[in-house]
């Protein structure tokens, strides 16, 4: 995972992540780094549509949520990636 600064916020995107641990226990969920080689996919949290999360040296399939209107699309990589 990736978040954003949050300075503009327009939801809970701890309440977000939260709820995605919840609902797909089965996966492990780290914080990105740099240079991260390791992982299924990258989820960059950002907190609004400017989406400002630097992603560049981050490596891997990659899915932005910027707002409720983007869980589906976190939600369906998950499940496609699912056991």
């Amino acid at each position: 995972m990736k978040y954003c600064g949050g300075c503009n916020a327009g939801y809970d995107r701890a309440a977000f992540v939260a709820a995605l641990e919840r609902d797909f226990p089965a996966h492990t969920f780290r914080y990105a780094h740099e240079g991260d080689r390791e992982g299924d996919c990258l989820l960059v949290v950002c907190g609004c549509a400017v989406r400002c999360a630097a992603t560049a040296g981050l490596r891997g399939r990659c899915v932005t949520v910027s707002g409720p209107g983007d869980f589906g699309g976190a939600y369906g990589m998950l499940e496609t990636l699912s056991p």
